[in-house]
């Protein structure tokens, strides 16, 4: 009973704000206060809450009782514009009810009417102007009962059983402002369902059945300002004629759907648009552009979907964008592109993401950032970090509470601290801390040339397994750290480290070693790369060496075998490379074992087969102690050279070269080179022929041209000018 009476839906709620603020409430006298109205019947149980609203939990017999006391209330001290009714045991209303009564407001719930007759509401005082028959069992809308209300503004049907919308729901309701379909099973809606409600400016339809092609019925609603279809069935790429047209909208959900993806220029007929709200779906790509017809854009909500990236030009066009929420995504790292179109942006919401950098420049560019939340990210707190710090300590708006949102995951040193807290110099690169290391003096370790190879990985989907395999040649070595690095676009990025503990001289087999992880902060399907340090003794000083080894880019993908549970599994012994090249007609092959337990078993075999054109040319068998060997009497042409391990069980792949006979093709370049130089000794003596033959032809006109007077010089002149004559002589010899 209780519970009934302090029941509160919606409609009350907007019931209260048209009363109270909308001056429908009878005024009272000034001076005077408003009295609840008391009733004699200990069976009518009524509370007031708020002014003029009264509330009760009746039946229709007890309903009757309280009409006639409305009825009495003429003074506007005690009159009741708001009734609430919890109606027990009614299923049914057949006949008029609270005639004459003059309420701007009434709300019926009994969480069992399913009929309400076409008279239920006949005889109302006509200044109603807000109806509300939620948490009720209707299957369709009561169009005949309704009709008679044609001064209602707002109407709530929410917590029903609708399941249809056609063009007989809403007759003569051409008033009609605020309407409530919430929660209810409408699959349906005729297009012409809304053609009469010319005024209509609120739909809820939130948390119903309807899909894309549903809602095209809402084409006819010009005033529209506000539409709630969050919690429907639609699904697929939202595109630009995914909604009709609606000119007047400036609030829409499409929240908890099933959309994929946005593409370019969504929703297209809403130029007014002011708030849009896409969280709680499946939204993975947001195409260039997408938002380019909302430049009047205030609010953007595109929490809880699994964003991975935003490019720089997916957010273009929201000049006008001052709250944006992507919490609850798969974003890797904060770009200056995401933000740098948003001069406007206040509110940045970007909680429970996968973000561990934040690039430089990121937010220098907006000015206007007051709200910026980034927890439950695992921030890589190292030298790219910097500028982000820098900001966040000196440049931004920031409150103390959003700042310490910013909490670091790695480096190891650094896990759980507040970005804020930690000192610049103490951001620093993996690279950073090698070239410290190696400026630390005589003291500081060396990398030492011993190797160290990913020779097995293992994800079970929950641990990942990676057998190592040294090379060493030290007395004894010790385990560091192993670090995880995460490739992001075209970089990678330090995700984790983890310290090692192992010492060789504790190890069965120190040729092997094998490390298991949790999985952490690493997700399915990304790309990692896997790092290993190790400390060995230098053979020839006291110092420590540092032992580096790294993995290929690695997808983080479920594998189907296994690695030994010891530390000391047996390993077969593999072939790690195949080397073959012809020369002077002889192909040599060399072969090269991998032996992790460097023990010379003379049942080893490599079978090493050789065809050409597809026919076996060679076959020969070596032991795994020297498998060398040089084959003669080859003819041109192409060479297959396979090489397998005879003992082996399953059978290791084949090892296969391919190497070409170029003889003939050398002797044929060497008789070419051959003639070449003939003919360029031929031709040069030519040239020196025709060269000698011009020389003499030009010395000789020379000489006879010197026997004119016209370049003779005077016996006046001096040696010095004899000397120059002969000069001019020579030019003029040279023009001619």
């Amino acid at each position: 009973m209780q519970k009934s009476l302090l029941y509160e839906s919606d409609i009350v709620q907007v019931l209260l704000r048209l009363v109270l603020m909308g001056g429908l409430i009878n005024s009272v006298s000034e001076g005077s206060q408003w009295k609840c109205p008391e009733f004699n019947d200990t069976k009518i149980s009524c509370l007031c809450d708020f002014p003029q609203t009264l509330r009760c939990c009746t039946d229709l017999i007890l309903l009757k009782q309280i009409r006639n006391k409305l009825l009495t209330l003429t003074n506007p001290d005690e009159s009741v514009s708001l009734l609430d009714c919890t109606l027990r045991n009614v299923t049914h209303l057949s006949e008029p009810i609270l005639q004459g009564v003059p309420l701007h407001g009434l709300v019926l719930t009994s969480g069992e009417l399913k009929n309400v007759s076409k008279r239920a509401f006949s005889q109302l005082s006509g200044s109603v102007q807000a109806l509300g028959l939620p948490n009720n069992k209707l299957e369709t809308v009561p169009g005949e009962a309704l009709k008679v209300l044609k001064q209602l503004e707002r109407l709530d049907l929410s917590y029903n059983k609708l399941s249809d919308i056609n063009f007989q729901s809403f007759v003569n309701l051409i008033n009609l402002k605020y309407l409530d379909l919430s929660n209810n099973r409408i699959v349906n809606i005729s297009f012409d369902a809304f053609s009469q409600m010319k005024n209509l400016t609120v739909i809820k339809l939130n948390k119903n059945r309807l899909m894309i092609s549903t809602i095209s019925a809402l084409t006819k609603i010009n005033k529209l300002e506000e539409l709630d279809l969050s919690t429907n069935e639609l699904s697929g790429p939202l595109e630009s004629e995914t909604l009709p047209n609606m000119p007047a909208l400036k609030t829409l959900s499409l929240a908890n759907n099933q959309f994929s993806s946005i593409n370019q220029g969504a929703i297209k007929g809403v130029p007014n648009l002011v708030s849009l709200s896409l969280s709680h779906n499946q939204i993975d790509v947001l195409e260039d552009h997408a938002f380019k017809e909302l430049s009047s854009l205030r609010s953007l909500y595109l929490g809880s979907n699994r964003i991975v990236a935003i490019s720089s030009s997916s957010l273009a066009h929201l000049n006008q964008l001052a709250e944006l929420d992507l919490s609850h995504n798969f974003l890797r790292a904060m770009t200056p592109d995401i933000i740098s179109p948003l001069n406007n942006l206040r509110v940045l919401r970007l909680d429970d993401n996968d973000i561990s950098m934040v690039e430089p420049d990121t937010f220098r560019q907006n000015t206007s950032l007051e709200h910026l939340t980034l927890s439950d990210n695992p921030l890589n707190c190292d030298c790219n970090l910097v500028d982000f710090s820098i900001w966040l300590n000196n440049v931004s708006k920031l409150s103390v509470a959003d700042k310490n949102t910013a909490i670091c995951m790695t480096p190891l040193h650094l896990e759980n601290a507040l970005v804020v807290e930690i000192p610049t110099k103490e951001l620093r690169c993996e690279e950073d801390d090698y070239d410290l290391l190696m400026q630390e003096g005589p003291s500081a370790a060396h990398v030492s040339e011993s190797k160290i190879i990913l020779r097995a990985f293992n994800f079970n989907g929950f641990n990942i397994t990676l057998l190592w395999s040294i090379d060493t040649k030290a007395k004894s070595f010790s385990c560091d750290a192993l670090f995880v690095y995460e490739e992001m676009s075209s970089h990678e990025i330090l995700l984790m480290s983890t310290p090692l503990k192992c010492n060789s001289s504790q190890m069965a087999d120190p040729t092997t070693l094998i490390v298991r992880l949790n999985l952490g902060s690493m997700q399915p399907f990304h790309r990692y790369r896997f790092c290993i340090v190790l400390l060995e003794d230098n053979k020839f000083t006291d110092e420590m060496q540092l032992v580096l080894g790294c993995s290929e880019i690695i997808p983080l993908i479920a594998t189907n075998h296994s690695i030994p549970q010891s530390s000391n599994p047996s390993l077969p012994v593999k072939i790690s490379s195949l080397r073959a090249n012809i020369s002077q007609d002889k192909l040599f092959v060399s072969v090269e074992i991998w032996n992790p337990k460097k023990i010379i078993d003379n049942k080893c075999q490599v079978t090493l087969t050789v065809f050409s054109m597809g026919s076996l040319v060679a076959q020969h068998s070596l032991n795994c102690t020297n498998p060398k060997i040089s084959m003669s009497g080859l003819s041109s042409g192409n060479y297959h050279v396979c090489a397998s391990l005879d003992h082996v069980s399953p059978p290791e792949r084949l090892q296969c070269v391919t190497v070409k006979n170029q003889i003939k093709s050398e002797t044929t370049t060497t008789t070419t080179t051959l003639w070449i130089t003939l003919c360029l000794i031929l031709m040069s003596t030519l040239g020196f022929i025709v060269f000698y033959f011009v020389y003499r032809k030009i010395i000789r006109k020379s000489r006879i041209k010197t026997a004119h007077q016209c370049f003779l010089g005077s016996n006046d002149f001096d040696d010095h000018q004899k000397q120059h004559s002969k000069y001019i002589k020579l030019q003029t010899s040279i023009n001619i």
